[in-house]
């Protein structure tokens, strides 16, 4: 597979509009150098591979489609990524990252490795189910739909994404009873930090874990 890094400025002129499409297995390293804003608005679609990003606004101010499986990963932490972001193929997440634009699609949203990885725009129409395999998600009310949390037989993170009520009406399945130590499973709750502030799980709770 192919690995390209692009450091440049991706901008639009003349009336027309830009979009960014990712092809094939291999990673897209979108670093944003020299203080310049990528303002393109047509969007960014990924059909497979990697996409890396080290700075808040490498895709512009359009959609981000997921349309083949594919990973989002940041370079660095505290990236927040305004875009919607339109889950229509399979996705990975890795690493501390904030996604604070809408959610659509009905696609597996997969979190892989260590961080903890938010969404927090209530608006989000989602309707996929999230898989925890390592880190964690966080979200805020109505951030990630009403789909199916999972998680593999290890420690993982269900946080809330802002220090307020946060209610979460998710099924939730805690560990694999088909695979290696499903007694393993762990789920830690992180809790908004203010006292007085409460995240409610309404959701079915279940699994070996």
């Amino acid at each position: 597979a192919v690995s390209d890094t692009f450091s440049g400025h991706l901008t639009q002129s003349g009336g027309g509009v830009f979009a960014l499409s990712k092809i094939g297995a291999g990673t897209l390293a979108l670093n944003q150098n020299g203080g310049l804003i990528n303002d393109f608005s047509g969007g960014t679609t990924i059909n497979g591979g990697i996409v890396s990003f080290s700075a808040n606004t490498v895709f512009g101010s359009g959609a981000i489609t997921v349309a083949g499986p594919s990973t989002l990963t940041p370079v660095g932490i505290g990236r927040v990524i305004a875009n919607q972001l339109n889950v229509d193929a399979a996705l990975t997440v890795t690493g501390a990252s904030t996604y604070s634009g809408v959610l659509t699609g009905g696609a597996t949203i997969t979190h892989s490795g260590a961080g903890v990885t938010n969404f927090t725009n209530g608006a989000s129409s989602f309707t996929g189910s999230i898989r925890l395999n390592g880190g964690g998600i966080g979200a805020t009310t109505g951030a990630i739909g009403s789909g199916a949390i999972s998680t593999a037989n290890t420690a993982v993170i269900l946080a809330a994404a802002a220090d307020s009520n946060v209610t979460l009406a998710n099924a939730i399945v805690i560990g694999d009873l088909g695979l290696a130590n499903p007694g393993s499973a762990l789920l830690n709750i992180e809790m908004p930090t203010t006292a007085g502030n409460v995240m409610t799980l309404s959701g079915p709770i279940s699994g070996p874990g």
